[in-house]
C-alpha cells in the first residue's frame, strides 16, 4: 500500500483519531500527572504516530486503502469491485459479518456510561477536566455505536447475501479446478 492512495477523506478521518488520542492523553497526562510539558508533548506525539501507523498498517494488512474503500462502497451497493479477488474479498466480508450490530450497541453503552459520569463530575463539582474527558470519550463512543448500527442497519443483509454468493463461487471454482485435475 502507498500512502498517495489515501484520499482527503481517509488522511482527515486518520489523522482525526490520532489527534483525538493525542489530545485525550494530553488531557489526562496534565489532570493526574505531573510531568514536563516537553514528556507530554513528546508522548503525545508518539500517541499520534503510533495511532496513525497502526490504522495505515491494518489497511495494508487488508490490501490497501482504495482496495477497503471498494469494499465498503460495494457492501454499501455498489457496483463489484473486479480487481478485488474473491478470497479477500469473502474475508473482509466475514470480518464485517461478523462485527454485526453488537459492536454498536456495546459502543453506545460505553458512551451512556462515560456520559453519565460526566453529568455526575459536573454535578460533584469535581475538576471539569474529568467532566470534559468523559464527554469526549462519550461522544467519541456515541459516535462509533451509532455509525456501525446505521451500517447494520442498512448494509448487513446485503453482506449476508454478497458473502454467502461469494464463498458458493470460491466452492465452484474449487471444484473446477479439482475435476480438471487427472486421477
Amino acid at each position: 500500500m502507498r500512502l498517495r492512495e489515501i484520499d482527503t477523506g481517509g488522511w482527515v478521518r486518520l489523522l482525526g483519531l490520532g489527534l483525538l488520542s493525542a489530545g485525550l492523553w494530553t488531557l489526562l497526562a496534565v489532570k493526574d500527572f505531573a510531568l514536563a510539558p516537553v514528556v507530554v508533548v513528546l508522548v503525545a506525539a508518539a500517541v499520534l504516530v503510533v495511532l496513525v501507523a497502526a490504522v495505515v498498517t491494518s489497511w495494508a494488512v487488508a490490501g490497501g486503502y482504495r482496495q477497503q474503500r471498494r469494499l465498503e462502497a460495494w457492501v454499501r451497493g455498489s457496483d463489484l469491485p473486479a480487481e478485488v479477488p474473491v478470497p479477500v474479498r469473502i474475508r473482509y466480508l466475514r470480518r464485517v459479518t461478523e462485527r454485526g450490530a453488537w459492536v454498536g450497541w456495546v459502543s453506545l453503552a460505553a458512551g451512556l456510561l462515560n456520559a453519565v459520569g460526566g453529568v455526575a463530575t459536573v454535578f460533584e463539582g469535581e475538576d471539569p477536566w474529568s467532566s470534559v474527558f468523559s464527554f469526549v470519550a462519550a461522544v467519541s463512543f456515541t459516535g462509533i455505536g451509532v455509525s456501525t448500527l446505521v451500517f447494520a442497519r442498512r448494509s448487513m443483509p446485503r453482506a449476508r447475501r454478497l458473502l454467502a454468493e461469494d464463498e458458493r463461487e470460491q466452492a465452484d471454482t474449487w471444484f473446477e479446478r479439482h475435476d480438471a485435475e487427472p486421477r
